[in-house]
């Protein structure tokens, strides 16, 4: 008799995860994210539930190009291939389930559309920024002259923007 309960369980172990892997493939099922929180050095945030206060000099600008693109789970190749069918590119990945995405504000819309997408929202000025530049802006009073290290997603334009941006503020670009 016990052979015949455990190969029963065995059997029904089977069936269920057939069940599930058939569902998970055919799109017909989907997995919730455990953890639904954006990870950043900023802040960590459910952004359906709160988004974090932002100081008026670091929100983004109307002009808007990042967003932080969220997924219910972890993006697979598909998804990412629907998110570049907007016209939208993906500039790189933030924790958990997060994809940086360079698009217009007017494709924001057809991106949270798409089933596997969960959230998507501006990537602040504020969210990249290092905590001590943050304090030091909180403080008021004059930015200390140094050294800043820049990272830019893979777009030339930007990068001349930005440039002709420090110039113009009285700061020497090194190492373009």
């Amino acid at each position: 008799m016990r052979t015949t309960i455990h190969g029963l369980s065995t059997a029904l172990s089977l069936a269920l995860f057939s069940a599930v892997s058939a569902a998970q493939q055919d799109g017909s099922a989907s997995i919730v994210t455990v953890d639904p929180r954006v990870r950043l050095q900023y802040a960590t945030f459910d952004p359906l539930a709160e988004l974090p206060q932002v100081p008026a000099a670091l929100h983004s600008a109307q002009d808007v190009h990042l967003w932080i693109v969220q997924f219910h789970q972890a993006p697979l190749d598909r998804d990412r291939e629907l998110v570049r069918a907007t016209g939208a590119a993906i500039a790189g990945f933030l924790p958990t389930h997060c994809h940086l995405v360079r698009m217009d504000a007017a494709m924001v819309p057809a991106v949270s559309r798409i089933p596997a997408v969960r959230w998507v929202g501006a990537y602040e000025p504020a969210y990249r920024l290092e905590p001590f530049l943050l304090l030091e802006q909180q403080a008021g009073g004059p930015v200390p002259t140094r050294r800043y290290n820049m990272v830019m997603t893979d777009k030339r334009a930007d990068k001349q923007a930005l440039e002709r941006k420090i110039v113009q503020l009285g700061g020497v670009v090194f190492d373009r």
